[in-house]
């Protein structure tokens, strides 16, 4: 794999990462 793949990857995980957290977060606030 090339070093931009890679680095796309780790950009899209990231991603998800935060996607999670917020989602979580705006779960507790609806709570």
């Amino acid at each position: 794999m090339s070093q931009n793949t890679l680095e796309s990857i780790w950009l899209n995980l990231q991603q998800l990462d935060f996607l999670k957290s917020s989602n979580q977060l705006e779960a507790l606030i609806k709570m």
